[in-house]
């Protein structure tokens, strides 16, 4: 059921839904836990799922090594493990599932020509580090930032990297094994000083892209950053672009702002002056032809001061993607600087959360469904530190969302680091629309959902952010059993696949198809169903129907004479199974149609 009923303004028989509210505030709860304090510069949080129950973990990368914090789903964590490095050091790392079992994994660059790999116990545990070395010439990882994605479409996580060669430094490409090793890293393009990796889709081409940050024209004080954008060919290979050049540094935010199935960029840009400073939101948003279209923004300047890193969520439930960064203003004033998007692109209203007199030093904001609810109303967090003459104390800063009228979808959210929950009912009455409510979560960053019934594409949605999506689909279908798949597509074409069936109308009327053939309703090629399993078809046949019949591993289980429909209910033991359907006419004529199905 959904909660927020109210919102679907009057859907009618509808394809696809989005809300329909003007502009909420959102609210928001402070709330700040005390952690074990560890010495660090601005450390990485990572925020994703470790122990598979469907509420995102902390991770944060210090100096010293990660350290894991086990949400407890009310928005407070658990102190969990901590890990070493086995040598060197770094502040950056990425997760996703490097082995292909199911489970998040991590991965840091450490030192000179090497990265760390964490595999995932699924508990909230790693294993110990394996350390790779990248044997190549040329191929040292160079900073701490780093990424991950399908690059080449194989099926295997691919890591994105900063490395040093005899030319200075480049983004290098280390393809997956699928085992969580990789081959010897390649470069791809050339820079001076890499700040930020990052990846998307930014021209919706299902092929992973490539953005960082390069910083030129350094002095003793300041660098200008260029944006640059490798879009990908999908085998390994890119295209330059260079899409934003900022006079300071900055970091970059990636993320569908405008939910059309294309990765934007959004930064703020700080121009000095002898007397004023001013504060400018640049928001890019990705073209199919591969450039962006620039927005800009002045923002609240009154205590403009250091912009850290950004996240992206709907935190006031209107529909529209929003912006979370942190800032800090003369060395005491630590903001939640919170961007509100309005119906008009590039443009946003801001509401802050300070925290003053503290000397803070920041690491980089997060979003999550931290707290268990039937709706997932989207936090944000990071953890800093306050630094005193004597003493530094670590925390846990949260803005815990408490909005109450927005929507954030009518299914909840899976009870897993990955998978898709539908919320729809398995029968319908003749001409209603059939409602597919649904929900998805994956270790990587998701770009959209799709919606395919009886083989044919109904549509895709682009409700989605970080690692979380969710989709409503409203359509008027034929009465009869129908076959449905849903698709959660990462934004390097990841695809994960979730098969259900319906019927509309009585039980059972099962749709014959419109040429000769055999339409199967039930049970559904590559699904997963429980016994006594519901062996569904009708068929069209030249001349006059003899018999259907429905074989199951070769053996015949049931059969209709005189009629062009069957409907039964077999009991089977667990594991796949073959199906065949044959229909027959009274000429001898024969239409066959096979699939499997496995038994849970």
């Amino acid at each position: 059921m959904l909660r927020y009923s109210s919102a679907l303004c009057a859907l009618g028989a509808v394809v696809s839904f989005s809300p329909c509210f003007g502009q909420n505030q959102a609210s928001f709860q402070s709330q700040t836990m005390t952690v074990p304090s560890f010495a660090f510069v601005q450390p990485t949080t990572i925020a994703v799922d470790l122990n598979n129950d469907g509420i995102p973990d902390l991770i944060e990368l210090t100096q010293n090594g990660p350290l894991v914090y086990l949400a407890k789903g009310d928005g407070t964590f658990t102190p969990g493990y901590s890990y070493s490095f086995p040598s060197g050091n770094s502040t950056g790392g990425v997760t996703g599932d490097f082995n292909g079992d199911g489970k998040a994994d991590l991965i840091i660059p450490i030192g000179a020509n090497q990265v760390d790999v964490f595999l995932g116990n699924g508990d909230g545990t790693f294993q110990p580090p394996v350390a790779q070395t990248f044997a190549a010439a040329g191929t040292a990882p160079y900073g701490s930032s780093i990424a991950a994605a399908d690059i080449n479409h194989d099926g295997k996580l691919d890591l994105i990297l900063p490395v040093t060669t005899s030319n200075g430094v480049a983004i290098a490409v280390a393809l997956g094994n699928g085992n969580g090793t990789f081959a010897d890293a390649t470069t791809v393009v050339n820079a001076n000083n890499v700040a930020q990796v990052a990846t998307g889709d930014f021209d919706g081409d299902s092929i992973a892209d490539i953005a960082f940050i390069d910083n030129t024209n350094c002095t003793s004080k300041n660098c200008a950053s260029v944006v640059h954008v490798l879009y990908g060919r999908g085998d390994g290979t890119f295209i330059d672009t260079t899409p934003l050049t900022a006079p300071n540094y900055i970091y970059i935010g990636t993320g569908d702002l405008n939910s059309d199935g294309r990765t934007d960029l959004f930064t703020v840009m700080n121009e000095y002056t002898s007397t004023t400073t001013v504060a400018q939101l640049a928001t890019l948003y990705g073209q199919t032809d591969r450039t962006f279209a620039l927005y800009t923004q002045n923002i609240d300047n009154s205590q403009t001061g250091v912009f850290g890193q950004y996240a992206m969520a709907d935190f006031n439930g209107d529909g529209k993607m929003d912006i979370v960064a942190i800032s800090t203003y003369d060395g005491a004033i630590l903001q939640f600087r919170f961007l509100l998007a309005t119906s008009s692109l590039g443009a946003f209203t801001e509401q802050d959360i300070n925290y003053t007199n503290q000397v803070i030093q920041m690491g980089n904001p997060v979003v999550g469904n931290f707290v268990k609810e039937p709706y997932a109303r989207p936090s944000a967090l990071f953890i800093g530190s306050a630094v005193s003459s004597t003493s530094t104390t670590e925390s846990i800063y949260e803005a815990r969302n408490i909005t109450n009228g927005g929507f954030w979808g009518g299914c909840a959210f899976p009870a897993a680091g990955q998978g898709i929950n539908l919320c729809s009912p398995t029968t319908v009455p003749a001409g209603s629309p059939f409602v597919v409510d649904a929900s998805a979560n994956s270790f990587g960053s998701l770009r959209k959902m799709e919606l395919w019934v009886d083989g044919k594409k109904i549509g895709e949605q682009y409700h989605t952010w970080e690692q979380r999506a969710w989709s409503y689909f409203s359509n008027t279908y034929a009465a009869g059993n129908h076959s449905g798949a849903l698709f959660a597509v990462d934004i390097d074409n990841h695809l994960q696949q979730y098969n259900f069936s319906f019927t509309v109308g009585s039980a059972g009327a099962c749709a014959p198809p419109s040429s000769a053939g055999i339409h199967v309703c039930s049970p559904t090629n590559g699904g997963t169903t429980s016994s006594p399993v519901q062996a569904s078809a009708a068929a069209t046949v030249t001349g006059t129907i003899q018999r259907m019949e429905v074989w199951v591993d070769y053996v015949k289980q049931y059969s209709t004479f005189g009629v062009n429909t069957l409907n039964t209910s077999l009991n089977l033991a667990a594991g796949q199974h073959r199906f065949d359907y044959f229909a027959v006419n009274t000429a001898g004529q024969k239409w066959q149609s096979t699939l499997y199905t496995t038994v849970q």
